[in-house]
């Protein structure tokens, strides 16, 4: 299953990213949306989908499309993954749907979604955080008050290292993708999630990637003996040119066999990008 959504996000990123305009403007062929939301329902329908991987599914797409502000497409696949019985977090679905509504300037629609989280975190306390305390009390804001501004959606909240490190352990990879908050990496000094995230994106989205969040401090660094920059210049090598060189995985391979085995699930992650 892990496969079928890594070629659908593969799929996704690339038409994508392809129908960029110099302006940021995001420009898609109808022909080219259609292909993508074709392989995402021909994905959903397969028999043996868990409504947890249904879920997970509806939330990546939701996710990329609102990311690359086809809101109304997004919006769909944040509604479907709200329906779903799941005991999965549903935080990311709720807050992007209500910056949607908020967008539209659908008032009505914030006001419903917004009664909606609130009866989710009253059965669902151990999702509510900080974040959700501050976001919703933003958007009672808003629908009191008639001159308030747009806010914005956000992804998700970081996940405890703890939890992120049981993810990567169990090979859990989509939940582990949806659980780090790719806005917060461009400012964020923790060489840790930024290390899995990169990995976790060309795993999902192969090279489609066009930027890595360790390119900077792998460039300034390239030969210390880290697992962040050791991670980072195999990924590196794949996104230039399809493969891991030869040296670089050897030298890969005795550091976490040797000096840092306890993070070889680091390691294990990305050997996956290459079956």
């Amino acid at each position: 299953m892990l496969r079928i959504t890594i070629q659908l996000m593969a799929l996704m990123t690339f038409y994508v990213l392809s129908a960029y305009a110099q302006n940021n403007s995001k420009i898609i062929a109808p022909n080219d949306l259609k292909m993508i939301e074709d392989k995402v329902q021909s994905e959903l329908k397969s028999p043996v989908l868990s409504d947890d991987k249904k879920f997970l599914i509806n939330i990546i797409a939701g996710r990329e499309l609102y990311q690359y502000r086809f809101y109304d497409k997004s919006q769909i696949y944040y509604e479907n993954a709200l329906k779903i019985n799941t005991s999965e977090n549903k935080t990311e679905a709720l807050v992007n749907l209500i910056a949607i509504a908020i967008n539209k300037s659908d008032k009505e629609k914030v006001r419903s979604l917004y009664e909606e989280a609130q009866n989710y975190y009253e059965k669902k306390s151990a999702f509510k955080t900080r974040d959700i305390d501050y976001y919703l009390n933003a958007v009672a804001n808003y629908l009191s008050d008639k001159k308030a501004k747009q806010i914005d959606g956000f992804y998700a909240t970081f996940a405890r290292e703890e939890d992120l490190i049981n993810l990567l352990k169990n090979k859990e990879y989509q939940k582990a993708f949806i659980s780090i908050n790719p806005a917060g990496l461009k400012k964020s000094t923790n060489n840790f999630n930024i290390t899995v995230y990169d990995s976790l994106n060309v795993l999902m989205n192969k090279k489609g990637v066009k930027e890595l969040n360790c390119a900077t401090e792998y460039k300034k660094y390239p030969k210390a003996y880290t697992y962040s920059i050791i991670i980072c210049g195999l990924l590196t090598d794949y996104l230039e040119s399809g493969k891991f060189s030869d040296k670089k995985m050897k030298r890969a391979t005795s550091y976490f066999l040797n000096d840092n085995p306890e993070k070889n699930y680091l390691f294990e992650l990305v050997k996956e990008i290459k079956k």
